[in-house]
């Protein structure tokens, strides 16, 4: 299971709605997601089971263990991943 982590950081003070989202999340990916797309199913994951009130308060960023940065891919639909990975804040 690839294993990826998901940086929420504030960009600006939180909501009290969203206050305690900021952090870092491992998320624990299924073995058949493609290499390219590690990156929409983290953050897909990461949205689909973490609210976020205000997202503009917040930058999202996804890196693997040894702290290279993942893209999304573009061409992949939104919430495409959603419910796919396990989620734990960390």
């Amino acid at each position: 299971m690839p294993t990826v982590i998901v940086i929420a950081s504030a960009t600006n003070d939180p909501s009290d709605q969203d206050v305690g989202v900021e952090g870092h999340y491992e998320i624990q990916l299924p073995d058949d997601i493609e290499e390219a797309h590690l990156a929409n199913a983290a953050l897909d994951s990461f949205h689909s089971q973490v609210p976020v009130k205000n997202l503009d308060d917040f930058t999202f960023v996804v890196e693997d263990l040894e702290g290279n940065t993942l893209e999304p891919d573009d061409d992949v639909p939104e919430y495409h991943y959603a419910h796919v990975g396990e989620v734990d804040k960390v």
